[in-house]
């Protein structure tokens, strides 16, 4: 019986391992072939997928709105509500840091601007919202989901 065990760890020892080996190589080569333009030619692919990320796409929504904002100023922030709380947190959190240095605040609040993003609606329902209807006025809408109010 011990000789067998032996015979059968040798078998297991000189035999087994070769493909456990040639498949872990294989595995390797799959892997590097699948990720090959980053590791051989990095400034070709960075070139490639430069700008195209979602943070700077979404962040291009606001180059207009900045021309609108002049001087630093206190904005009350309305987003999409049918939204999960993650990515209403997530497009609040990226307004603030795109409108930066202005005090972007997210409550019920009015402040003398308020800016509605409205980034999957794209547009309020103007006839019935509560702030234009009580003397405030549409600074403009960027057909972007980004809507600018003032009074």
């Amino acid at each position: 019986m011990k000789k067998y065990i032996l015979k059968t760890y040798y078998f297991i020892k000189k035999f087994a391992i070769l493909p456990l080996l040639c498949l872990m190589i294989w595995q390797q080569w799959e892997s590097f072939l699948v990720h090959e333009e980053k590791i051989v030619k990095p400034t070709a692919y960075i070139q490639k997928h430069y700008d195209n990320d979602y943070t700077t796409v979404y962040g291009r929504r606001y180059e207009e709105l900045k021309k609108y904002i002049n001087k630093p100023c206190h904005i009350t922030y309305f987003g999409d509500t049918n939204l999960n709380t993650s990515t209403i947190l997530m497009h609040y959190y990226q307004t603030q840091y795109f409108l930066s240095p202005n005090i972007i605040l997210n409550d019920s609040l009015a402040r003398d601007t308020i800016l509605y993003n409205m980034y999957f609606t794209l547009h309020i329902d103007l006839e019935n919202n509560f702030y234009l209807k009580n003397g405030w006025k549409l600074i403009k809408d960027f057909n972007n989901g980004l809507i600018l109010i003032a009074k």
